[in-house]
């Protein structure tokens, strides 16, 4: 597993995420899917709001309406 090059465990904290999580909301979608959801979610990250079950729904749901 490769850890992030700027993570340093002494002194951060770091959560994470993964494909099942969206899935676990988003059951219809497949792990590219959910993966696509997730560095979306990354690259749109609010610190003000952090990533909770909410925002991975709102984006989930933003890119990939329901069906």
């Amino acid at each position: 597993m490769q850890t992030h090059i700027n993570y340093f465990p002494d002194t951060q904290i770091a959560l994470i995420w993964c494909i099942s999580d969206v899935q676990t909301i988003r059951p219809d979608l497949d792990d590219e899917e959910a993966f696509i959801v997730l560095k979306h979610v990354e690259r749109k990250h609010d610190p003000d709001q952090g990533v909770n079950w909410d925002i991975l729904k709102i984006w989930a749901d933003e890119l990939y309406p329901i069906r």
